[in-house]
């Protein structure tokens, strides 16, 4: 146990310590928000949508406490992170997924052309 390794001054130390530089998975949610952030602002200038309003740090962090404290008991209802935090969404069916992915690959077989039936024509 820790406390078996450290005096108590060294514990108030640490305290202290996290105090002023915080560890833990807060700092790492706070460092991937942050670049998240950093990357949507950038795609934003790059691919031209000036209206957009920039996001900061905070609009990507999640909010534990907020989102699963309202827990569904519904075991069709899921926690979902999007741009604008945790949301619920209801789970798909079996057989909505695969509607979906048949409606995918209608639309890029009708991009695909028809193949050859006729060899090519040989040059002279």
């Amino acid at each position: 146990m820790l406390n078996d390794l450290l005096t108590p001054t060294q514990i108030d130390e640490w305290e202290a310590y996290d105090k002023l530089d915080p560890i833990g998975e807060w700092r790492a949610d706070f460092r991937m928000a942050k670049m998240a952030s950093v990357i949507t602002n950038l795609f934003y200038w790059a691919y031209g949508k000036p209206e957009a309003e920039p996001t900061s740090a905070n609009d990507f962090m999640p909010k534990w406490d907020e989102a699963f404290s309202e827990q569904a008991d519904d075991p069709n209802i899921f926690w979902s992170l999007s741009k604008h935090g945790w949301v619920k969404r209801k789970r798909q069916s079996t057989e909505e997924i695969k509607q979906m992915a048949l409606a995918v690959a209608n639309s890029q077989n009708r991009n695909l052309r028809a193949p050859r039936t006729t060899p090519p024509r040989k040059k002279k």
